[in-house]
Protein backbone atom coordinates (compact mmCIF):
# COMPACT_ATOMS: atom_id res chain seq x y z
CA UNK A 1 0.00 0.00 0.00
CA UNK A 2 2.90 2.54 -0.26
CA UNK A 3 2.72 4.35 -4.00
CA UNK A 4 4.70 7.48 -2.81
CA UNK A 5 8.22 7.22 -3.95
CA UNK A 6 10.52 7.53 -0.48
CA UNK A 7 14.53 7.89 -0.51
CA UNK A 8 15.34 6.43 2.56
CA UNK A 9 19.03 6.25 2.95
CA UNK A 10 20.89 8.39 0.75
CA UNK A 11 22.97 10.00 2.98
CA UNK A 12 26.20 11.73 4.07
CA UNK A 13 27.94 12.24 7.19
CA UNK A 14 31.25 13.01 8.89
CA UNK A 15 32.58 11.96 12.04
CA UNK A 16 36.08 11.92 13.79
CA UNK A 17 37.64 11.57 17.42
CA UNK A 18 40.40 13.64 18.46
CA UNK A 19 42.61 11.74 21.52
CA UNK A 20 42.73 13.46 24.55
CA UNK A 21 45.28 11.50 26.81
CA UNK A 22 44.52 9.14 29.68
CA UNK A 23 42.39 6.26 27.01
CA UNK A 24 40.38 9.46 26.74
CA UNK A 25 38.58 10.71 23.09
CA UNK A 26 36.37 13.43 22.44
CA UNK A 27 34.41 12.30 19.43
CA UNK A 28 31.81 14.20 17.06
CA UNK A 29 29.38 13.05 14.12
CA UNK A 30 27.41 14.97 11.64
CA UNK A 31 24.60 13.78 9.15
CA UNK A 32 22.43 14.38 6.79
CA UNK A 33 19.94 13.60 4.05
CA UNK A 34 21.29 13.74 0.69
CA UNK A 35 17.88 14.17 -0.58
CA UNK A 36 17.10 17.74 1.75
CA UNK A 37 18.05 21.01 1.51
CA UNK A 38 19.34 21.39 5.20
CA UNK A 39 22.51 20.36 6.38
CA UNK A 40 22.96 17.93 9.33
CA UNK A 41 18.91 17.46 9.34
CA UNK A 42 19.96 13.84 10.46
CA UNK A 43 21.50 12.75 14.35
CA UNK A 44 24.38 15.75 14.68
CA UNK A 45 26.26 15.29 18.46
CA UNK A 46 29.48 15.73 20.03
CA UNK A 47 30.45 13.77 22.98
CA UNK A 48 33.59 11.99 25.04
CA UNK A 49 34.61 7.92 25.36
CA UNK A 50 36.66 6.12 27.57
CA UNK A 51 36.92 3.48 30.09
CA UNK A 52 34.07 4.94 31.98
CA UNK A 53 31.83 4.92 28.72
CA UNK A 54 30.64 7.11 26.90
CA UNK A 55 28.82 10.89 27.20
CA UNK A 56 27.14 12.33 23.77
CA UNK A 57 25.09 15.40 23.79
CA UNK A 58 22.94 16.71 20.48
CA UNK A 59 20.50 14.69 18.08
CA UNK A 60 20.32 10.85 18.35
CA UNK A 61 18.64 7.88 18.34
CA UNK A 62 17.25 7.32 21.65
CA UNK A 63 18.57 3.84 23.50
CA UNK A 64 15.17 2.51 23.49
CA UNK A 65 14.74 2.75 19.15
CA UNK A 66 18.24 1.31 19.10
CA UNK A 67 18.25 -1.65 21.43
CA UNK A 68 16.49 -3.61 18.85
CA UNK A 69 17.95 -2.56 16.10
CA UNK A 70 20.06 -5.35 15.05
CA UNK A 71 17.12 -7.09 14.49
CA UNK A 72 15.35 -5.65 11.58
CA UNK A 73 16.43 -7.36 8.74
CA UNK A 74 14.88 -5.21 6.83
CA UNK A 75 16.50 -1.77 8.52
CA UNK A 76 16.15 1.45 6.05
CA UNK A 77 14.24 -0.50 3.51
CA UNK A 78 10.65 -0.60 2.24
CA UNK A 79 10.39 -3.42 4.68
CA UNK A 80 12.15 -1.90 8.05
CA UNK A 81 10.11 -2.94 10.81
CA UNK A 82 9.21 0.43 12.15
CA UNK A 83 5.68 -0.58 10.05
CA UNK A 84 5.14 -1.95 13.15
CA UNK A 85 7.74 -1.34 15.98
CA UNK A 86 7.41 2.15 17.61
CA UNK A 87 3.50 2.94 15.87
CA UNK A 88 0.50 2.76 17.30
CA UNK A 89 -2.30 1.45 14.47
CA UNK A 90 -4.76 3.88 14.51
CA UNK A 91 -3.97 5.21 17.97
CA UNK A 92 -2.76 8.65 16.83
CA UNK A 93 0.33 8.62 19.08
CA UNK A 94 4.22 9.72 18.27
CA UNK A 95 6.17 7.53 17.00
CA UNK A 96 8.95 5.97 19.72
CA UNK A 97 12.04 5.57 16.49
CA UNK A 98 12.76 8.65 15.96
CA UNK A 99 15.55 10.74 16.56
CA UNK A 100 15.38 13.69 19.30
CA UNK A 101 17.82 15.90 21.45
CA UNK A 102 19.22 14.43 24.05
CA UNK A 103 22.22 13.79 26.61
CA UNK A 104 23.22 10.28 26.85
CA UNK A 105 25.14 8.05 28.56
CA UNK A 106 26.41 4.35 27.13
CA UNK A 107 28.22 2.25 29.82
CA UNK A 108 31.12 0.02 28.77
CA UNK A 109 30.83 -3.16 27.15
CA UNK A 110 31.08 -5.96 30.27
CA UNK A 111 31.40 -9.40 29.22
CA UNK A 112 28.51 -8.75 26.43
CA UNK A 113 26.49 -6.68 28.45
CA UNK A 114 26.36 -2.79 28.05
CA UNK A 115 23.29 -0.64 29.41
CA UNK A 116 22.46 3.10 28.22
CA UNK A 117 20.46 6.18 29.48
CA UNK A 118 19.23 9.44 28.11
CA UNK A 119 17.15 12.43 28.90
CA UNK A 120 16.09 14.65 26.37
CA UNK A 121 13.13 16.15 23.78
CA UNK A 122 10.50 14.34 22.07
CA UNK A 123 10.85 15.26 18.35
CA UNK A 124 8.11 17.63 16.85
CA UNK A 125 7.08 18.30 20.42
CA UNK A 126 7.03 21.55 22.12
CA UNK A 127 7.86 21.37 25.80
CA UNK A 128 8.54 17.71 25.82
CA UNK A 129 10.82 15.83 28.06
CA UNK A 130 11.76 12.23 27.30
CA UNK A 131 13.40 9.74 29.41
CA UNK A 132 15.02 6.51 27.10
CA UNK A 133 16.77 3.21 28.88
CA UNK A 134 17.78 0.20 27.61
CA UNK A 135 19.67 -2.81 28.24
CA UNK A 136 22.02 -5.13 25.90
CA UNK A 137 23.67 -8.46 25.77
CA UNK A 138 25.74 -9.15 22.74
CA UNK A 139 27.40 -12.28 23.15
CA UNK A 140 28.65 -15.21 20.03
CA UNK A 141 25.41 -16.44 18.41
CA UNK A 142 23.63 -14.37 20.74
CA UNK A 143 21.64 -11.16 21.06
CA UNK A 144 19.43 -9.85 23.98
CA UNK A 145 17.85 -6.45 24.47
CA UNK A 146 15.29 -4.76 26.80
CA UNK A 147 13.82 -1.35 26.26
CA UNK A 148 11.87 1.20 28.27
CA UNK A 149 10.71 4.85 27.46
CA UNK A 150 8.52 7.42 28.94
CA UNK A 151 7.31 10.82 26.77
CA UNK A 152 5.55 13.72 28.10
CA UNK A 153 4.65 17.07 26.61
CA UNK A 154 2.31 20.11 26.69
CA UNK A 155 0.85 18.94 23.54
CA UNK A 156 -0.82 15.99 24.96
CA UNK A 157 1.81 14.00 24.86
CA UNK A 158 1.90 11.40 27.87
CA UNK A 159 2.58 7.39 26.81
CA UNK A 160 5.31 5.11 27.66
CA UNK A 161 6.75 2.09 26.05
CA UNK A 162 8.84 -1.01 26.43
CA UNK A 163 10.49 -3.68 24.31
CA UNK A 164 12.10 -6.82 24.36
CA UNK A 165 13.99 -8.40 21.64
CA UNK A 166 16.19 -11.58 21.62
CA UNK A 167 17.80 -13.09 17.94
CA UNK A 168 19.96 -16.10 17.63
CA UNK A 169 22.20 -17.36 14.35
CA UNK A 170 22.98 -20.86 13.64
CA UNK A 171 25.13 -22.18 10.91
CA UNK A 172 24.26 -19.75 7.80
CA UNK A 173 20.65 -18.63 9.40
CA UNK A 174 19.39 -16.59 11.86
CA UNK A 175 16.13 -15.95 13.56
CA UNK A 176 14.89 -12.70 15.34
CA UNK A 177 11.46 -11.50 17.60
CA UNK A 178 10.61 -8.32 19.28
CA UNK A 179 8.02 -7.81 21.18
CA UNK A 180 6.40 -4.08 22.35
CA UNK A 181 4.37 -2.74 24.29
CA UNK A 182 2.79 1.10 23.93
CA UNK A 183 0.83 3.29 26.81
CA UNK A 184 -0.67 5.81 25.29
CA UNK A 185 -2.82 7.88 28.01
CA UNK A 186 -3.66 10.39 25.42
CA UNK A 187 -5.84 8.05 23.14
CA UNK A 188 -6.77 6.12 26.46
CA UNK A 189 -5.33 3.11 24.38
CA UNK A 190 -3.04 0.23 24.87
CA UNK A 191 -0.88 -1.52 21.79
CA UNK A 192 0.88 -4.93 21.42
CA UNK A 193 3.47 -5.32 18.50
CA UNK A 194 5.54 -7.75 17.25
CA UNK A 195 8.12 -8.99 14.68
CA UNK A 196 9.29 -12.37 13.70
CA UNK A 197 12.08 -13.05 11.08
CA UNK A 198 14.09 -15.56 9.53
CA UNK A 199 17.52 -15.17 7.20
CA UNK A 200 19.19 -17.60 5.37
CA UNK A 201 22.79 -17.17 3.53
CA UNK A 202 23.50 -19.15 0.58
CA UNK A 203 27.00 -17.90 -0.89
CA UNK A 204 26.80 -14.33 -1.93
CA UNK A 205 22.99 -14.43 -1.20
CA UNK A 206 20.86 -13.96 1.39
CA UNK A 207 16.98 -14.76 1.58
CA UNK A 208 14.80 -13.17 4.67
CA UNK A 209 10.91 -12.56 5.16
CA UNK A 210 9.33 -10.37 8.36
CA UNK A 211 6.29 -10.54 9.56
CA UNK A 212 4.97 -8.29 12.12
CA UNK A 213 1.65 -7.20 13.97
CA UNK A 214 -0.05 -4.33 15.77
CA UNK A 215 -2.62 -5.14 17.62
CA UNK A 216 -4.62 -1.83 19.81
CA UNK A 217 -6.86 -2.68 22.47
CA UNK A 218 -9.30 -0.27 21.12
CA UNK A 219 -9.83 -2.43 18.18
CA UNK A 220 -7.88 -1.25 15.29
CA UNK A 221 -5.50 -4.34 14.49
CA UNK A 222 -3.26 -4.63 11.20
CA UNK A 223 -0.11 -6.68 10.15
CA UNK A 224 2.53 -6.37 7.96
CA UNK A 225 5.00 -8.70 6.49
CA UNK A 226 8.17 -8.56 3.69
CA UNK A 227 10.18 -10.61 1.72
CA UNK A 228 13.57 -9.78 0.08
CA UNK A 229 16.69 -11.27 -1.40
CA UNK A 230 20.56 -9.93 -1.13
CA UNK A 231 23.04 -10.18 -3.45
CA UNK A 232 26.71 -9.35 -2.29
CA UNK A 233 28.97 -8.36 -4.50
CA UNK A 234 31.69 -7.20 -1.61
CA UNK A 235 31.04 -6.50 2.34
CA UNK A 236 30.38 -2.99 1.28
CA UNK A 237 28.49 -3.33 -2.34
CA UNK A 238 25.39 -5.21 -2.55
CA UNK A 239 21.58 -5.12 -4.59
CA UNK A 240 18.10 -6.18 -3.45
CA UNK A 241 14.83 -6.84 -4.15
CA UNK A 242 12.61 -6.68 -1.51
CA UNK A 243 8.32 -6.75 -1.68
CA UNK A 244 6.53 -5.66 1.78
CA UNK A 245 3.09 -5.83 2.34
CA UNK A 246 1.26 -3.33 5.16
CA UNK A 247 -2.46 -3.30 6.38
CA UNK A 248 -4.73 -0.03 7.07
CA UNK A 249 -3.17 1.74 9.87
CA UNK A 250 0.46 1.01 9.50
CA UNK A 251 2.50 2.79 7.40
CA UNK A 252 5.64 1.26 5.40
CA UNK A 253 6.69 4.96 5.00
CA UNK A 254 7.92 4.65 8.72
CA UNK A 255 11.56 2.61 7.74
CA UNK A 256 12.78 6.58 6.97
CA UNK A 257 14.04 6.59 10.24
CA UNK A 258 16.50 4.09 10.33
CA UNK A 259 17.83 1.34 12.55
CA UNK A 260 19.58 3.73 14.42
CA UNK A 261 23.63 2.55 13.82
CA UNK A 262 24.70 6.22 12.99
CA UNK A 263 24.74 7.13 16.80
CA UNK A 264 26.98 8.05 19.90
CA UNK A 265 24.81 5.05 21.40
CA UNK A 266 26.56 2.72 18.59
CA UNK A 267 29.38 4.88 17.69
CA UNK A 268 32.64 3.65 16.81
CA UNK A 269 35.00 7.00 15.89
Amino acid sequence: NDSTAVDRNSRIGFKGSEDLGNGMKAVWHIETDVSDAAWGDRPVFVGLTGDFGTFAMGRQYAPYKVSTGKLDMFADTIGDYNAVIGAQSGAGGANFETYASAVAYVTPTVNGFHAAIARGSIAGATDSDAWSMAAVYSNGPLYAALGYETQDSLLAVDQDAWKAGIGYSFGNSKVGFVYENIDNDNANSDTDNFILNFGHKFGANTFKIQYGDSDVDNGADADYWAVGLDHAFSKRTKVYAIYADAEAGLSLNNGRWGNGNNTAYNNDA
